[in-house]
């Protein structure tokens, strides 16, 4: 579904269909899909972003925001950077740098593909979406607001699962491996 402040088409597509590096298949780990439009886990993550997610929250701490800015990034940029400061007292040689960052690279490259693929397979509306239409999907426990706006602008694609939380993992997974933590 078209996305993000001027509801573009989806971006990437693309994604879904490249051969995985080290994953045997794209769907390999998939998740299961979303939660139904009318559960109750639906409506609760809906009027918590709802609430707390709106351009000028009154309920979103100073924290919050810190977070949201600090993560807003792209995974593959924060993430290198974290590599590169926990590396740094470690002393690595050229060829240890070398690997550990291959490492990390390939695994969120894998976690692109797959979480793309997850993406387009259930092809899930972002909340600037569900939001504003919240009132036309016949459910009791969605509000909607027409004029609702995101705290930070909503990239234009799927939003079902969070890629960030994807490659953040894996990210995560080579750092800790790597140094036996």
């Amino acid at each position: 579904p078209p996305a993000g402040p001027g509801l573009l088409p989806a971006s990437l597509p693309g994604w879904a269909r490249v051969t995985p590096f080290v994953l045997e298949r794209q769907k390999q780990f998939r998740p299961r899909g979303p939660w139904p439009l009318g559960s109750r886990m639906y409506g609760a993550g809906y009027d918590e972003t709802r609430i707390i997610g709106e351009k000028l929250s009154a309920v979103r701490t100073a924290d919050q925001s810190t977070a949201a800015r600090f993560w807003y990034e792209p995974s593959l940029t924060g993430w290198n950077r974290i590599a590169r400061v926990v590396a740094a007292p470690r002393a690595l040689d050229l060829w240890q740098q070398a690997r550990l960052f291959a490492l990390i690279n390939l695994a969120m490259a894998d976690g692109f593909i797959a979480g793309w693929d997850a993406k387009f397979t259930y092809n899930s509306f972002r909340p600037v979406t569900a939001i504003r239409a919240g009132d036309t999907d016949r459910k009791d426990h969605t509000l909607g607001d027409p004029a609702w706006e995101t705290f930070l602008n909503t990239p234009p694609h799927p939003d079902y699962v969070s890629t960030h939380s994807v490659l953040g993992g894996a990210a995560a997974t080579v750092l800790a491996r790597f140094f036996c933590t």
